[in-house]
């Protein structure tokens, strides 16, 4: 499942960076920011998304097994 929360952290911490590069003043309580995350996760991590990483954990487990537990091939990550 960690390739599933990482790329879910992975496409949040994107869209935070895009709004920060977009955003002159980026000096506001950590309440705005939180709730701008919150919105930005809801509003950006689809279902269909997480489904496709949650199919293909199958594949990589099993690309791990294939290289004796090492990294698998960066498809597979």
């Amino acid at each position: 499942m960690h390739k599933v929360v990482e790329h879910c952290i992975a496409r949040v911490t994107s869209m935070v960076n895009a709004e920060l590069a977009d955003t002159e003043d980026i000096v506001h309580p950590v309440g705005y920011w939180q709730g701008r995350v919150e919105q930005l996760f809801f509003t950006g991590i689809s279902a269909a998304s997480v489904k496709a990483d949650v199919a293909s954990l199958r594949a990589t487990y099993q690309a791990i097994i294939d290289v004796g537990g090492a990294w698998p091939p960066r498809k597979y990550r």
